[in-house]
């Protein structure tokens, strides 16, 4: 239903087509569900908005579908100087990702140099970067900012060697 919220978890095997609990990661996002479109083969194609990082707490008893309780992850900080550092190496790393990925749009180095939120900034590098699920779960685990930042440079600085050998 639009506008209701979901708890969005990744599966730890995507190639596990009915996944139990136990295949499923803890943590994950809340989100609201924005608009639904229902395909002509029979599945729903759903457009969501996240809100915030969330964890599952325990799934209740419901046979149809999973049901769970989660808490809500809010961002610790750190320590203020070292976040601003961290978050300019960042965007500079990623404006040189971008000029050697041509998947990624030039103008999103634009909207990521207005990004003044450090949580933020981390997150929507992070979004448009080639990672797989490990990579991306462990981000999204990450409360403390300057953690989740220096783990994003880490991730960009790979991927930019990866490139640069692909070039």
């Amino acid at each position: 239903k639009v506008g209701k919220q979901i708890l969005l978890l990744a599966q730890k095997q995507a190639d596990v087509d009915e996944p139990a609990a136990e295949d499923l990661y803890d943590v994950g996002a809340v989100a609201t569900i924005r608009q639904l479109l229902k395909l002509p083969d029979g599945p729903v194609k759903v457009l969501v908005e996240g809100a915030q990082r969330a964890k599952m707490v325990k799934y209740t008893d419901c046979s149809e579908y999973y049901e769970a309780e989660a808490v809500a992850l809010g961002d610790t900080m750190g320590e203020r100087l070292e976040a601003e550092a961290l978050a300019r190496s960042a965007t500079t790393e990623f404006e040189s990702y971008v000029k050697l990925n041509k998947k990624v749009p030039p103008e999103v180095v634009g909207a990521v140099q207005q990004i003044e939120d450090y949580a933020k900034l981390a997150d929507t590098i992070a979004s448009h970067l080639a990672l797989k699920i490990p990579d991306r779960q462990a981000i999204l685990e990450t409360t403390a900012v300057t953690e989740r930042l220096e783990k994003v440079l880490g991730l960009i600085e790979s991927e930019i060697s990866v490139l640069q050998v692909e070039k």
